[in-house]
């Protein structure tokens, strides 16, 4: 992980679930780990990002099925990314992968645990977004599924993202529209944003869930 500041970045592979198996125990933990020595200091460095290549939640198409669960519950049952970040208090999980934006509440085993609107204040889970709409030669990804009610907003037009940490308690999130394929007026709008507002950090309550 990489810290600084307020916040502990961790990178993590998602693609060893899929092509190097046993790779997937020595990782997760290690992540592990990772997530238990900043949970030691959070009044220090409250914020706890993690990202990854593949969603653990989407709601665009087949990607969203095997591949999906095979994250965010790991192998039969064990090793999955889901459980890790609530029982470790990750604030935030970002992915690419789908060539499409959209944001999620906090979610936890496929239920809203927080969230209305552009508001996100004190969340019961993992807040989820898929910002993978920087362009791509294989085109937008559109959205051929129901959308769930954990998902906030879903947009398949290109762009990018920026979060801001005002302090141990606001985050600020936005994305931003840069596809070709709109208006002049609409390049460089803002398309979608979030308040996440946690009072606290840290692992989240199982009573909640």
């Amino acid at each position: 992980g990489l810290g600084g500041g307020f916040v502990h970045f961790v990178a993590f592979s998602t693609e060893i679930y899929f092509d190097y198996k046993e790779m997937v125990p020595v990782q997760w933990e290690w992540l592990q780990q990772d997530l238990e020595r900043v949970n030691k200091r959070r009044k220090v460095t409250p914020w706890v990002v993690l990202y990854g290549h593949r969603s653990v939640y989407c709601s665009c198409d087949s990607d969203c099925d095997d591949a999906a669960t095979l994250v965010r519950d790991g192998l039969n049952g064990k090793y999955g990314i889901e459980e890790l970040n609530y029982n470790y208090g990750v604030d935030l999980f970002i992915n690419g992968h789908e060539h499409d934006y959209e944001r999620n509440y906090a979610v936890y085993k496929s239920q809203h645990m927080g969230g209305n609107g552009s508001m996100v204040m004190n969340p019961r889970a993992s807040v989820y977004i898929i910002t993978g709409s920087a362009g791509c030669r294989e085109n937008h990804e559109p959205f051929t599924r129901h959308q769930p009610t954990y998902s906030a907003v879903r947009f398949n037009t290109y762009g990018y993202s920026k979060m801001t940490v005002l302090n141990s308690t606001h985050m600020y999130w936005e994305q931003i529209q840069t596809d070709n394929g709109q208006s002049a007026d609409d390049m460089g709008k803002q398309i979608d944003k979030m308040w996440l507002i946690a009072d606290e950090h840290g692992p989240f309550q199982k009573s909640d869930a």
